[in-house]
């Protein structure tokens, strides 16, 4: 085809795209371009879509025969240009939930054995006034239809004999075919229950240049940094989250109901597509996924486990964890602690700094450990809990271990060992109603202290630039037989000093 033709054909597609309104003048438009002797017209209908932001709109193509240089049979080649793929003149054509698989030639409407339309999952459509709903008669649906004869823009052309007195008219229906669909389907009470879903656009992933190339792919949570992570980063820098079930940390997935197809670290969408006849084929992947109850971590460095403070989490030790340069967690040493920390075999967590709050209830390591809190496995060396801060003076409850150990947490194979300190200063006045214990206040029986004695400190301090002197008698620091730490007010001294006191254990 010469240069000539090539620009005929850009100008009389320029010309003549237009769009057409189900209501017109006298004399339609394409009927204006027959006058003229554009004798091909192509009609592309949107079937539904929004066609240059308008629903039940069509495009016009009107091609002049004339035109075109025939061939040795007398005919011309038309060859179209497909409608959002022409530059400055492309249309854009959309539907919610849907892509645009391709044109076709023929188009017809699926139906049930009742002879019922139809949507793309099954379920049954009523048509009124033109128009499918569901069987509510208010929402709109969009029917399912089989489609044939795809146009290849590529390589399939318009023959045409210009003697022909006749106009050649030819309608090209757009293929829809819904998103892709992952369903996240979740057991409760032994029953399967779809949680959520995940769509993408078929034909936009499966081209070569897409960036969202891995939108078909989901990936399952794993352990990042101590913690399980459900989320994961597409090419395209937006975000693929995998179902979270609150208060509980996913454990497997599985393809099938029966849990005997387990998938592993990510998962490619297994649909295809039928270019010849639109049709989707497994267009909806089902994902059965189970969980352990709790939220869980797998702690390997101190710092994973400051970094990841739940007072009810379940922790998994593997390693022994030192904290000598890693700040231990504010959110343990005054919370309620209702979770697990706990090693398959003996692990150490050591050098273990932490201080009081001012306004805290209860202070420690931990601050309360209630009821079905368990701790197992674990050795607590060289812990140092400083109260230095602290200035509460009744209802609060200290100790190195926990402010409080309820009598229905468990601890096995727990120990205490190193160098254990209290340090108290002299903003610290305890009365009647506060204590302090050496280990914990309660059930603090459950533990096993290694240690041979606990060194406690009092001593001055400044605090923003005021002198704290001591508030009560240094020497008069004893211990009880339950470990409660007892004290006697004494005179203001004037230097910052320290006292230092070791108690047998």
């Amino acid at each position: 085809m010469s240069k000539k033709i090539k620009t005929v054909i850009i100008l009389a597609v320029f010309a003549a795209c237009m769009l057409t309104a189900a209501a017109c003048a006298k004399q339609s438009v394409p009927e204006k371009y027959a006058e003229q002797g554009y004798n091909v017209k192509v009609t592309y209908d949107g079937n539904s879509g929004v066609l240059e932001g308008q629903v039940g709109t069509q495009l016009i193509d009107m091609y002049k025969a004339d035109n075109y240089e025939a061939g040795a049979d007398g005919k011309v080649q038309i060859k179209l240009a497909e409608p959002t793929k022409r530059g400055k003149n492309s249309i854009t054509i959309t539907k919610k939930g849907y892509s645009l698989l391709g044109w076709y030639r023929e188009r017809q409407l699926v139906t049930n054995e009742q002879g019922n339309p139809i949507d793309d999952d099954g379920v049954e459509l009523t048509y009124t006034d033109g128009k499918y709903f569901y069987s509510d008669g208010i929402t709109e649906a969009m029917p399912k239809y089989a489609y044939a004869d795809p146009w290849d823009f590529a390589a399939d052309v318009i023959e045409y004999d210009p003697s022909s007195a006749e106009l050649f008219s030819m309608t090209l229906y757009a293929g829809w075919i819904k998103y892709y669909t992952f369903e996240y389907y979740y057991q409760v009470d032994g029953e399967w229950q779809l949680m959520s879903t995940d769509e993408f656009d078929y034909k936009t992933t499966n081209q070569q240049d897409s960036v969202t190339f891995d939108k078909d792919t989901i990936w399952l949570p794993e352990y990042v940094n101590g913690a399980m992570s459900y989320e994961h980063s597409y090419n395209n820098g937006s975000k693929y989250n995998f179902p979270k079930i609150p208060d509980s940390t996913f454990d497997s997935a599985y393809l099938d109901e029966e849990k005997t197809i387990e998938i592993t670290g990510s998962f490619e969408h297994r649909g295809t597509v039928d270019y010849a006849t639109c049709t989707t084929i497994g267009r909806v992947e089902k994902i059965y996924f189970t969980t352990t109850e709790g939220v869980r971590y797998k702690i390997e460095t101190a710092a994973q486990l400051a970094a990841n403070v739940n007072p009810q989490g379940i922790y998994e030790i593997l390693s022994d964890l030192d904290f000598e340069d890693v700040a231990w967690p504010v959110g343990f040493t005054t919370a309620t602690f209702k979770g697990q920390i706990y090693a398959e075999s003996k692990k150490t967590i050591s050098n273990v700094s932490c201080s009081c709050s001012a306004s805290a209830n209860y202070g420690g390591l931990f601050g309360y450990i209630a009821d079905g809190a368990k701790i197992e496995n674990v050795a607590f060396e060289n812990i140092t809990v400083d109260f230095k801060s602290s200035n509460r003076v009744m209802g609060a409850e200290f100790g190195l271990f926990a402010g409080y150990v309820s009598e229905n947490a468990e601890f096995n194979g727990v120990e205490l060992g190193g160098t254990l300190e209290v340090r108290i200063n002299g903003r610290m006045q305890p009365q009647s109603s506060s204590t302090i214990n050496v280990i914990a206040n309660g059930a603090s029986d459950k533990l096993t202290v290694t240690a041979a004695s606990v060194d406690v400190y009092i001593y001055g301090t400044t605090y923003d630039n005021v002198e704290y002197r001591y508030a009560m008698a240094a020497d008069s620091v004893t211990m009880d037989e339950s470990g409660n730490l007892n004290f006697s007010l004494g005179e203001f001294k004037s230097e910052i000093s320290e006292y230092k006191k070791s108690f047998s254990l």
